[in-house]
């Protein structure tokens, strides 16, 4: 069994608009069995969107002149951080 990913014991790997990127990201964990949890923002719609999830939250503000109106957000537990990290400065390094 994987480990446990909780909000006391993860640490953030991506934190973005980019779509592309989220997806790589995901993909790069994917590929090395790094389990990973992520969460999406909807800037437009005002809503926390996690997986399988939506909870209504009030951002006020309007943010329609922003490029994406999704902020994604990728977690690992905390004992995988330095080689997830590794792994995607690797990976983005490259192209």
């Amino acid at each position: 069994m994987g480990k446990i990913i909780s909000v006391f014991n993860r640490k953030s790997v991506y934190d973005g608009r980019s779509m592309a990127d989220f997806n790589d990201v995901r993909n790069i964990l994917e590929l090395n069995k790094i389990p990973y949890k992520y969460t999406t923002l909807d800037l437009e719609h005002n809503s926390y969107l996690g997986p399988e999830k939506g909870v209504t939250r009030s951002l006020g503000g309007n943010f329609k002149e922003t490029s994406s109106s999704m902020i994604y957000e990728v977690f690992v537990h905390k004992d995988d951080y330095d080689e997830a990290m590794w792994l995607i400065r690797r990976k983005m390094e490259k192209g």
